[in-house]
């Protein structure tokens, strides 16, 4: 038979075997999520570079209608303040009824959605498109913003144009039209002779 002493030690080595035991899994485990912490990080640096380099402005908002990313053409665009924070509502970040619209219908619909709407201190023409995240419940869309205003200016100076020159042409095209039908009711034939008088 085993004395307690014997008992005793055997117990402490088996608490001990098992106290090293679970902090080798301990260690392996946070150096595990050490590891996808890295991962994550490096995605989001990923993400961040590639937002921040993009000529259009993206913003993410959830199903609460709350800003969960914007990059900085998105702010620059719509004339946000820099600070405008993640967990804002978009409402409050940015007052356009049009652009409150889109969501909604974007937030109750499958077809992504596309409008156009001025921004007031900068007269800037923005388009935006709008596109449901994957999932049901909706967990929220991601907008995309182009400035188009150099387009649309161009394309009022062409109507423009075309509307001076249709203008601007239409005198002599009517004189011409007007020699052209005098033409075809005969007016070679006439005797002009007869228009001169003696004196």
């Amino acid at each position: 038979r085993r004395s307690s002493d014997q008992i005793g030690r055997a117990s402490c080595r088996e608490r001990v075997y098992a106290f090293n035991a679970m902090s080798e899994q301990l260690s392996a485990r946070i150096a595990d999520l050490q590891d996808q912490r890295t991962q994550v990080e490096s995605q989001q640096h990923r993400l961040e570079t590639v937002l921040g380099a993009m000529v259009e402005g993206v913003m993410a908002i959830d199903a609460d209608q709350r800003i969960v990313l914007a990059n900085q053409a998105a702010i620059r665009l719509l004339d946000l303040r820099p600070n405008v924070g993640v967990g804002r509502l978009l409402w409050e970040a940015i007052r356009q009824p049009q652009l409150q619209q889109l969501v909604q219908e974007t937030l109750t619909t499958d077809d992504p959605s596309h409008i156009e709407f001025e921004v007031a201190r900068t007269q800037a023409t923005v388009a935006a498109s709008a596109s449901r995240l994957p999932g049901e419940p909706c967990p929220g869309m991601v907008l995309v913003f182009h400035d188009v205003s150099e387009l649309r200016r161009l394309e009022r100076l062409r109507r423009e144009f075309v509307q001076n020159v249709s203008h601007e042409l239409k005198t002599p095209l009517a004189a011409i039209v007007a020699y052209a039908e005098t033409l075809l009711d005969g007016g070679l034939d006439i005797d002009f002779s007869t228009f001169i008088t003696t004196g």
